[in-house]
């Protein structure tokens, strides 16, 4: 069984009702290998698929989940919002509403505020999961708390300007950025972390650092590329670290 494929569909069934909502792994998940999983008879937190030549179980306490198939076995973890799964393998599942969701995303500009209305959205589930008001219904709760996010989303960026340089508030907004691809993404970080950290990190390690039969100035492209590559492997590292968290 292939485990690195991505981009084909996997149909799973039941899901898991929480005080909030339902998180949900039933439906169809964007995987390596088309597969439709079951659950067991006695229910639980096992999938099976036809002819139990594939299983999967997660522990919805860690959210962690295990993939057994043709005698391998993979290990991987949920994210919050049960939309996706990235493997120890590097391969990663989407869930279908999650995709559908990306696909009405307007393409081009910008987002008006630091978050769109799903990352809001979001922002108001997992609040709601960590409060809990007494003699309020999870509705209730939910419309109380629905405000406050809303507002503190058309003041984010305003509130970080005030405490923060623009252009680590500029790299914050792309990050979270729904309408930008993460190529867009990467290109845009790597500029403000060249302007930022490049330049200023490479002349505090030409001081500190001697090699000795290198030319101060061959010493010094060296530095620069060494932090180049080090630079653009935290800021992919970043990207993809906000996709897979499901925000975005």
């Amino acid at each position: 069984l292939a485990l690195c494929r991505r981009g084909v569909d996997c149909l799973l069934s039941c899901s898991h009702t929480t005080h909030m909502a339902t998180q949900s792994i039933a439906g169809t998940w964007f995987s390596p290998l088309p597969v439709t999983l079951s659950c067991n008879e006695d229910g639980g937190d096992t999938f099976t698929s036809e002819g139990a030549d594939l299983t999967l179980t997660i522990d919805r306490g860690t959210r962690r989940v295990t993939l057994l198939a043709g005698g391998e076995r993979v290990t991987g973890k949920m994210n919050p919002d049960y939309s996706r799964i990235r493997w120890s393998n590097g391969a990663a599942w989407m869930h279908r509403e999650e995709a559908d969701q990306r696909d009405l995303t307007p393409p081009g500009g910008e987002q008006p505020n630091m978050l769109s209305d799903r990352q809001v959205g979001r922002v108001i589930d997992r609040v709601n999961e960590g409060i809990d008001i007494w003699m309020l219904s999870e509705s209730a709760e939910q419309s109380l708390i629905e405000g406050p996010v809303q507002q503190t989303n058309e003041k984010l960026r305003e509130c970080m300007a005030s405490f923060m340089t623009e252009d680590w508030v500029t790299a914050i907004a792309i990050l979270l950025d729904e309408t930008k691809d993460p190529e867009v993404k990467t290109s845009e970080l790597q500029q403000i972390i060249g302007t930022n950290i490049r330049k200023p990190l490479v002349a505090a390690l030409n001081t500190r650092i001697d090699v000795p039969v290198l030319t101060e100035g061959m010493e010094k492209k060296l530095l620069n590329l060494i932090v180049e590559k080090i630079l653009d492997q935290i800021v992919e590292l970043s990207v993809v670290g906000m996709e897979n968290t499901g925000l975005v």
